[in-house]
């Protein structure tokens, strides 16, 4: 990202990683032989020449963001959908502000963030996911009845809305997860 400004395109880049690194291993070369070349100095006449390559997918290079800093800094993956979904999900800082604790319906959207797989005591599996709009993130407990309901939607980068009852055990607000799709 910091070669936008040079209007060097992310996909052009990724894609000539190879000649890239071949081009600072000559350039290196060239300046510890400082030896002159033919107009008498030492100056390297090493051209770099990138091969053309299609755009990269804007939901990539999102992912390539979040991995590699920790969050998104070009736009938010979420964006997408937040106009669309504005009257049917609370944003999840609203969610979490809620002050009863006791368990009430909510209905949230937003980008699963991270996933932990468990198996419970009974030998069945459980997901602990993380899901983040654009306002916070919030912990979904996913049981294994959803869970076979709709094993496929439960992926990283994947934007999702569900509908749940908000608990607050240990102090700290979860959604227990009732039923989910996929946007």
């Amino acid at each position: 990202g910091v070669f936008d400004s040079f209007n060097l395109k992310r996909g052009q880049l990724i894609a000539n990683i190879e000649n890239l690194i071949r081009f600072n291993q000559a350039a290196r070369k060239d300046s510890v032989s400082s030896q002159s070349n033919l107009f008498g100095s030492a100056a390297s006449l090493i051209s770099l020449k990138l091969d053309p390559a299609e755009p990269i997918d804007q939901n990539i290079m999102l992912a390539y963001e979040k991995d590699l800093l920790g969050l998104y800094v070009t736009d938010h993956p979420f964006n997408a959908y937040a106009a669309k979904l504005k009257n049917l999900v609370k944003p999840i800082k609203e969610i979490i502000e809620i002050s009863d604790h006791n368990e009430i319906k909510v209905r949230a959207a937003g980008i699963v963030s991270s996933i932990q797989k468990i198996i419970t005591k009974k030998g069945s599996p459980m997901l602990f996911v993380k899901l983040e709009d654009l306002s916070g993130e919030i912990e979904i407990l996913v049981f294994t009845n959803v869970l076979e309901n709709n094993p496929t939607i439960w992926e990283i980068g994947k934007a999702i809305i569900l509908e749940g009852r908000l608990s607050w055990k240990d102090n700290e607000p979860k959604i227990l997860c009732d039923q989910a799709k996929s946007l």
